[in-house]
């Protein structure tokens, strides 16, 4: 199975918060913000902007 390792970061905040994942290559989007939700600790109502490094 492929997995995706990804840095998530919550901007304007300090001290820097980031969290390391790993998630399934096929996972769905519903379930991958569900799995961001968990690693963060946030609320159900965090506002969510996926942004690319590359």
């Amino acid at each position: 199975m492929d997995v995706f390792e990804i840095k998530v970061t919550l901007q304007d905040i300090q001290p820097l918060i980031w969290r390391r994942i790993q998630v399934p290559a096929d996972i769905r989007l519903g379930k991958f913000h569900r799995v961001l939700q968990a690693a963060m600790g946030g609320p159900t109502a965090i506002c969510t902007l996926f942004a690319s490094a590359m």
